[in-house]
């Protein structure tokens, strides 16, 4: 096993950005380095904090236990995938060509991460936790360059845009911010709609954003505005996953209930991106956690609670095929870079499964971090 790499000390810039009174800089987290900024300061507003120490990187051959993984965040280049977990809160940066874990993160000991995505140039990685800490990490580095502070409220999810510099974020504070990450600067404010939006995601074309959490509606907002497009409400439990298809044709609403609901674009919408208010159609997932559609839009998977994944034929709604390794719950899932049948999943056990559709064979199988030595 490789030693971890020494605690090197360096100066981590955290931009932040303050929205209400705050008593310090990013609300729900305190900070030595505490600045108030007055009300008018909605967008726009960066102040610069300088610390010393911080976050390390360990090597690839030191790892921990982790308690299932909680995310999968594909690279734009569709070389790497970073798999988050929780407890301990590290994300693990995997080589999809070889399946090596080639570094982990060691992420704020405090932040509980439950989000992460990639920026559009493909070199930083953002991860959100329950601190209300947006962090942005440069992954070639291993090091933390900056922090995003302005939710008065703990995280909840993040979006980045397809194209360009934009990252939106959400949290417990019933709002959604909107930063330019190439200046750590906040540049819009719109309200969620829901203290517990679980769920963020841009449109393919950078034009809309979905968001779901905390009611049993789906909300579609102007991308440039914040202005809402759409509502689409369902029967029953809460929504807590929205999902675009990769051709923006279809939108899936996840209840952990056991429904997934599909709707479809309308083709004589006067606004583009409407969707139609009736359901195309629905299917049933038990305990549903986690939905992804292929690289094409004309399939879908999804797994939860009893360890199944299910691939789904979205002009039929039939079911095509069910895969199973264990019980253990699959937490995350999707579908590998421009990919209709291999099919990365994440499960509480720790490991990372990758299946072949067509086959129904598992290619690889491998623990994403294993127990301290």
């Amino acid at each position: 096993m490789s030693p971890m790499l020494s605690r090197s000390v360096f100066r981590t810039a955290v931009w932040c950005a303050s929205v209400w009174w705050l008593t310090a800089c990013g609300g729900g987290a305190s900070s030595n380095d505490s600045m108030t900024l007055p009300m008018e300061a909605q967008a726009g507003a960066r102040a610069l904090s300088v610390t010393s120490g911080g976050p390390t990187l360990s090597d690839a051959g030191v790892t921990s236990a982790m308690p299932g993984v909680s995310r999968l965040a594909l690279a734009p280049q569709g070389q790497t995938v970073v798999a988050l977990s929780a407890w301990p809160a590290e994300a693990s940066v995997i080589d999809l060509a070889t399946h090596r874990t080639l570094r982990r993160l060691r992420l704020l000991p405090h932040s509980l991460p439950v989000g992460a995505t990639f920026l559009s140039n493909g070199t930083h990685l953002v991860v959100v936790g329950r601190d209300s800490v947006a962090q942005v990490w440069n992954l070639a580095q291993g090091t933390l360059d900056f922090q995003l502070r302005g939710h008065a409220q703990p995280l909840r999810a993040l979006a980045s845009h397809p194209q360009g510099s934009r990252l939106a974020t959400v949290g417990d504070d019933s709002r959604l911010l909107v930063w330019d990450t190439t200046q750590g600067r906040l540049v819009s404010v719109w309200p969620s709609g829901s203290e517990r939006v679980a769920s963020l995601a841009y449109s393919a074309d950078g034009r809309r954003l979905v968001l779901a959490g905390g009611s049993s509606q789906v909300r579609i907002l102007d991308a440039q505005d914040g202005r809402l497009i759409q509502l689409l409400s369902t029967f029953g439990s809460e929504v807590t996953l929205a999902v675009l298809s990769p051709d923006g044709r279809w939108l899936a609403g996840v209840q952990p209930a056991g429904r997934v609901t599909l709707w479809s674009q309308d083709p004589q919408a006067s606004q583009k991106g409407q969707f139609l208010p009736t359901p195309a159609l629905q299917f049933l997932s038990p305990g549903v956690r986690a939905l992804a559609f292929s690289a094409d839009s004309r399939s879908a998977i999804s797994g939860g609670d009893d360890g199944v994944l299910r691939w789904w034929d979205l002009a039929s709604g039939r079911l095509l095929r069910t895969y199973s390794d264990g019980t253990s719950p699959i937490n995350v899932l999707t579908f590998a870079p421009q990919s209709d049948r291999t099919v990365m999943t994440g499960l509480q056990d720790h490991r990372i499964v990758f299946w072949d559709l067509i086959t129904g064979e598992k290619e690889v199988t491998f623990h994403a971090a294993a127990p301290d030595r």
